[in-house]
């Protein structure tokens, strides 16, 4: 029997509601609305996936060619500096290598500072020598005696990665370039993408400052220019800057009162916010800046030039060496200035110059009063050696103080005596200690003389003249000690400096070897005081060493008394000026 419709059922029960069909029952038109539903979903889907992935790919084709690294556990960001705001530019472009050959002799190199003790960078004297600065992130790279690559970052080697857009990543460790942690090109891309791509999925989040817009740094018309005049510093207490005020760079250095009665150069003025800053210089190196004062009672114009004397010292013995034809370095220090200049500087077999560095410990050790000059020590047969000196024709068990080996090294130059004072201070590594402490970092004393065992027994022109500056200064154990030193080192009578200068107020240490004849000296004037060294290895013209030596000196010797009597003489703004 067939079920009433719908209708028939309303017309049979006016009033009461139909029964609603079972699912069963349903006609398949009654599905048209779901299948509506869900195409309408796909499609939205579809249309959120492509803009998706439409905004996804510029994002990652950016971060490809800027090869950012992010992957925390295992690689850290590539170093970059923002020097144009359109465009990144990665430490290894700042890279300019520019080195002598192997072959050609070194040049002359200026060490300007106003203590000895903080070497120059660029040093060919140093062990390992700053080539470039990048001005990038403390970032600058060394090279080594056998020109061997290092990458320093605030002076210091650096550890970590180093790449750039496109290139391979390199790892250095302490400095030097580790090959086998180099990641190649490739694998870098790859690698930078990957990153990348994980790292666009990752939230982040801006910060938000209560201000919406910094204060702007205030703005100065600056007339800056080039200039160049001599100042001698009052030493007042002015203020030395970094920088000219207005400058990002601007910070305060140092009072000038700690440059008193010291030279300078003036190498630009710049007029800022309606004030003359001068950029001043002690010969070569760079101070700082500091006001102008027209009053002239923060300093006084002057004609004389550290520079003029540095460059006139430096082609002297420049001159010299070329004439001798031999292997000769030489270097001289201004001992007000501090100054020095350096030619064909290198490490020279000492000889007995060696033993200044042995009484410089000894009276640092008095000064600590861990040894007394009266304290005796017997002669054992272990120091007694040849070469020069007396007390090796005594039997062993002779007894000396210390001061009278002292006099036996300062007079005669007596081997065994400063074997017996190597041996009282704790031996040669505590001499070696002291010298790089000083900032001697080429001097080593490993052993004894003749009895080194090979060890390394070696100093510089530079370490030898700067050693014998800080003594006239004072600056090595001061006084008495350094007093008592200089007054020991006039008793010798042995110099190729003072040839020709023997009436002059002098000291000296010389040593000879076979084939070397090495001379440091300190030689006082009327106008100031300088040290001197000139060390030579050959035994072509051995005799002459005397007079080539002692011209050299005596040469270096008129200059400076000329070129420093200019402190002297009124000031002449025709000689001193220069634009």
């Amino acid at each position: 029997m067939s079920q009433p419709t719908r209708a028939q059922y309303r017309s049979n029960h006016k009033g009461q509601k139909a029964p609603k069909k079972t699912r069963t029952e349903q006609t398949p038109g009654s599905y048209k609305h779901y299948y509506l539903l869900a195409l309408g979903l796909v499609a939205g889907l579809v249309l959120v996936a492509a803009a998706f992935f439409l905004w996804l790919m510029p994002q990652m084709k950016q971060s490809t060619e800027r090869s950012h690294l992010a992957r925390a556990a295992n690689w850290v960001d590539t170093y970059t500096v923002d020097l144009d705001p359109q465009r990144e530019v990665l430490v290894e472009d700042l890279r300019q290598v520019d080195i002598q050959p192997e072959n050609q002799a070194p040049s002359a190199q200026y060490f300007t500072k106003q203590e000895l003790d903080k070497r120059t960078e660029t040093s060919f004297a140093r062990r390992v020598r700053q080539v470039t600065d990048t001005d990038a992130n403390g970032f600058a790279w060394y090279w080594g005696q056998q020109q061997e690559e290092y990458l320093y970052r605030h002076g210091r080697p650096y550890t970590g990665w180093v790449g750039q857009p496109g290139s391979e990543w390199t790892y250095y460790k302490d400095g030097r370039l580790d090959q086998q942690a180099t990641i190649d090109k490739e694998t870098a891309r790859l690698r930078a993408d990957e990153a990348t791509f994980i790292q666009s999925f990752v939230p982040s989040y801006q910060a938000r400052f209560v201000y919406l817009k910094a204060k702007s740094e205030p703005m100065y018309y600056v007339d800056r220019q080039s200039i160049r005049y001599s100042i001698l510093n009052r030493g007042r207490d002015g203020l030395l800057l970094s920088n000219f005020p207005g400058q990002p760079n601007s910070y305060f250095l140092a009072n000038t009162n700690k440059y008193a009665d010291i030279p300078m150069e003036v190498t630009e003025e710049a007029l800022v916010d309606n004030q003359t800053w001068l950029h001043v210089a002690i010969g070569y190196q760079d101070l700082g800046w500091i006001r102008q004062d027209l009053t002239y009672q923060d300093y006084v114009l002057t004609n004389y030039s550290e520079r003029k004397l540095i460059d006139t010292v430096q082609q002297i013995m420049r001159e010299e060496i070329d004439n001798m034809g031999i292997m000769a370095g030489a270097s001289f220090v201004d001992n007000e200035t501090m100054a020095q200049v350096d030619v064909d500087n290198q490490i020279f077999f000492p000889a007995s110059t060696q033993k200044i560095y042995v009484l410089t410990e000894l009276y640092r050790q008095y000064k600590e009063g861990k040894l007394q000059p009266s304290q005796t020590m017997a002669m054992e047969g272990s120091n007694i050696v040849p070469g020069a000196g007396h007390i090796n024709e005594s039997p062993a068990g002779t007894v000396y103080s210390l001061d009278e080996l002292v006099d036996y090294v300062a007079i005669y130059s007596d081997n065994t005596a400063a074997n017996m004072l190597i041996e009282a201070v704790g031996g040669g590594g505590i001499v070696t200690q002291h010298a790089h402490e000083l900032g001697m970092l080429d001097t080593y004393l490993e052993g004894k003389y003749y009895q080194n065992d090979n060890g390394r027994f070696q100093t510089t022109p530079d370490n030898a003249a700067r050693l014998f500056a800080k003594l006239a200064n004072h600056e090595l154990n001061g006084e008495p000690w350094d007093s008592m030193l200089i007054d020991k080192l006039r008793l010798n009578s042995h110099s190729f400096l003072r040839t020709y200068l023997y009436e002059t107020d002098s000291w000296n240490k010389s040593g000879l070897g076979a084939p070397e004849q090495n001379d440091v000296a300190t030689f006082v004037t009327q106008y100031g005081s300088y040290s001197i060294a000139v060390y030579t290895n050959s035994w072509s013209d051995y005799d002459a060493r005397f007079d080539q030596v002692g011209r050299l000196s005596q040469r270096v010797y008129e200059a400076f008394n000329q070129i420093r009597s200019d402190l002297w003489h009124p000031y002449d703004p025709e000689q001193g000026f220069y634009r």
